[in-house]
C-alpha cells in the first residue's frame, strides 16, 4: 500500500520530534548523575518503529546513545564495543545523507571513545592520537560551516587532548578559545569544564594560588548550573591542588566532599581517584594502615569498572607502603 505524502510527513516529523524529546531528558539524566537510566531510555527509543524519510533523527538517536553508552563507561565495566558500533552506523547515514553537522557529531563522539577508553587504560594501550584526529576532524566541519553552537564543545575537546599528551601551550589556546566561545553562547557545561582545566594548566606553570580560585569559579559554574554530574570533576581538581600546596587538611576535607558528590552521581572513576587522594593524605600525616585501606579500596573498585589506569596505581600505591 502506498503512503501519501502528508501521512509520511507526518510519520517523519512525529518520529524527529520523539527522537528530540528522548535525547533531551537522556541528557538531562545524565547531569543528574542518572547515567544508566539515559542509556536505558535511549536502548528503548531504538526500539521504535521509524521510516526510510525519518533518516537524520534515527541517527541523531544512534549518535546520542552512543554517547551515553561511553558516558556509562566511567561508572560501569562496559566496553567501548557497543558505542563503536552503534556511532558507525550512525556515521554510514549521515555521510549517506551527505549531513555535515550530523556528520560533526559522530565524529566527534567517535573521538570521545577514544578519550574515555584511553583513560581506561594503560599508556601504552590508549589511543590518544586516533581521538584528536576525530575532534579535529569535526572541528574542521563546525568552523567551515559557522556552527557557532557547538563550538565550544570542539574547541574543548581538541584542547583536552592536546592536555592529555603534554603540549600545554596548545591546550591552553584551544581551551581558552573554548571558554570565550563557551561565554558567548552562554554555554555554561563548557564553561565550567574549561575553567577547570585552564586550572590544572595553571597548577602546571606553578601558579597554584590562581589555580586553586580558577578551581573554586567552576565549582560556582556548575553548581549553579545544576551539573550534578560535573560537580564532583571539580572539588577533585582542587582538592589535588590543595594537597599539592601541602595544605593536607584542606585536602582532605575537599577530597570528603568530592567522595560524597561523586557516589551520589555514581561517578565512579572519580571515587576511585579521590580514595587514591586521600590514601596520602593519610600516608603523607604518618597514618599508613588508614592510607593502606584507603588504597585497596581504590583497587577494588578499579577492578568492578575495569579501570586498568586506577589498577596500576593504587598497585603502585600500595607497594609503596610495602604491599605487593
Amino acid at each position: 500500500m502506498s503512503i501519501s505524502t502528508s501521512s509520511r510527513e507526518t510519520i517523519t516529523t512525529g518520529f524527529t520530534q520523539v527522537v528530540d524529546i528522548l535525547c533531551d531528558i537522556a541528557d538531562t539524566y545524565r547531569m543528574l548523575g542518572r547515567q544508566e537510566d539515559a542509556v536505558t531510555l535511549l536502548k528503548t527509543g531504538l526500539s521504535l518503529p521509524g521510516d526510510e524519510t525519518a533518516l537524520s533523527a534515527q541517527a541523531k538517536l544512534l549518535t546520542n546513545y552512543g554517547k551515553q553508552l561511553t558516558a556509562s563507561m566511567f561508572r560501569t565495566s562496559r566496553t567501548a564495543d557497543e558505542a563503536l558500533s552503534v556511532l558507525t552506523h550512525a556515521r554510514e547515514i549521515a555521510e549517506s545523507l551527505q549531513d555535515e553537522l550530523l556528520l560533526a557529531s559522530v565524529l566527534y563522539e567517535l573521538g570521545e571513545i577514544y578519550f574515555v577508553r584511553g583513560h581506561k587504560t594503560t599508556g601504552e594501550d590508549s589511543d590518544y592520537d586516533t581521538s584528536l584526529a576525530y575532534f579535529q576532524q569535526a572541528l574542521a566541519i563546525r568552523e567551515a560551516l559557522h556552527d557557532e553552537k557547538n563550538m565550544p564543545q570542539s574547541l574543548l575537546s581538541v584542547g583536552r587532548m592536546y592536555q592529555n599528551i603534554g603540549q600545554n601551550e596548545a591546550a591552553q589556546l584551544y581551551i581558552e578559545r573554548a571558554l570565550q566561545s563557551a561565554e558567548q553562547q552562554q554555554d555554561r557545561a563548557i564553561q565550567g569544564e574549561a575553567t577547570n582545566h585552564i586550572a590544572i594548566l595553571k597548577a602546571g606553570q606553578d601558579d597554584l594560588e590562581d589555580a586553586i580560585q580558577l578551581v573554586k569559579v567552576s565549582i560556582a559554574i556548575r553548581e549553579q548550573a545544576g551539573l550534578a554530574a560535573e560537580v564532583p570533576y571539580s572539588y577533585l581538581s582542587l582538592g589535588e591542588l590543595y594537597q599539592a600546596n601541602g595544605m593536607s587538611k584542606e585536602a582532605l576535607t575537599t577530597y570528603q566532599q568530592c567522595y560524597t558528590l561523586a557516589e551520589q552521581v555514581q561517578a565512579t572513576q572519580v571515587t576511585t581517584i579521590v580514595l587514591l587522594g586521600i590514601g596520602y593524605v593519610y600516608l603523607e600525616d604518618g597514618k599508613a594502615e588508614q592510607a593502606v585501606e584507603q588504597f585497596q579500596r581504590a583497587k577494588t573498585l578499579s577492578e568492578s569498572i575495569g579501570l586498568k589506569t586506577g589498577i596500576q596505581e593504587a598497585q603502585e600505591a600500595l607497594e609503596e607502603v610495602g604491599i605487593g
